[in-house]
């Protein structure tokens, strides 16, 4: 649920580490995500720009590098931004009025703030961002930075689907019928918040959100 493809040569050593922090930040933060999903405020603190609305410094053409500081700025302005409950907000809606599934709603929200705010060309920026661990691979700032992106992409997504699950209930949104089959999107929205939890919290997700996933 980031960029597609973000890697670092020390990922899964990331993964492995960061999922007692996780949980501990999951379980004690519950309640205060709770309370800032009541109180979504409608404008975020950094706005997401809009299309063409600053010109593309860094598309790769002529064999253009993107500087350490552009890849800097935007693996901590893109943290900052996945965290704003605004956000998250637009996000999921944003997820029911297009067929992807709110995974993919979340992969694009990066991309966006890759390209409209940080003037890197969203395509190139991601190959770019792919290979951080080959081209900085003593750059222990920016692997950690990179690290810390990964696991908010991830703590971003499980806010989306949580913030999902209330507007469901409070009837803001039309969920499916309770009664109703899994499509294949609902199906991967489901493995993709699996594979954000660790596994003590499987059964989490299940008893919260199986049957709020859309059709």
């Amino acid at each position: 649920m980031f960029l597609g493809n973000l890697s670092t040569s020390t990922e899964r050593q990331a993964r492995q580490g960061g999922k007692k922090s996780q949980k501990k930040s999951t379980k004690a933060g519950g309640e205060k995500d709770s309370d800032e999903e009541e109180h979504v405020t409608s404008e975020p603190s950094v706005p997401l720009r809009g299309a063409n609305e600053l010109p593309i410094l860094y598309s790769g053409k002529d064999g253009q590098e993107i500087p350490r500081s552009a890849l800097m700025g935007f693996l901590q302005l893109c943290v900052d931004m996945m965290l704003d409950q605004s956000h998250i907000k637009s996000i999921v809606l944003k997820s029911t009025r297009q067929p992807a599934g709110l995974h993919v709603s979340a992969i694009e929200f990066q991309r966006d703030v890759l390209e409209f705010n940080c003037q890197i060309e969203r395509n190139y920026g991601c190959k770019y961002l792919s290979m951080l661990g080959q081209n900085f691979a003593d750059d222990n700032e920016l692997i950690e930075a990179a690290k810390k992106f990964m696991f908010t992409c991830m703590r971003c997504y499980l806010k989306c689907l949580k913030l999902r699950s209330k507007l469901y209930k409070s009837g803001v949104l039309e969920g499916p019928a309770a009664n109703q089959s899994m499509s294949r999107k609902c199906i991967l929205e489901f493995f993709e918040g699996c594979n954000a939890l660790s596994k003590s919290d499987i059964i989490f997700i299940v008893r919260s959100y199986f049957r709020y996933f859309p059709p």
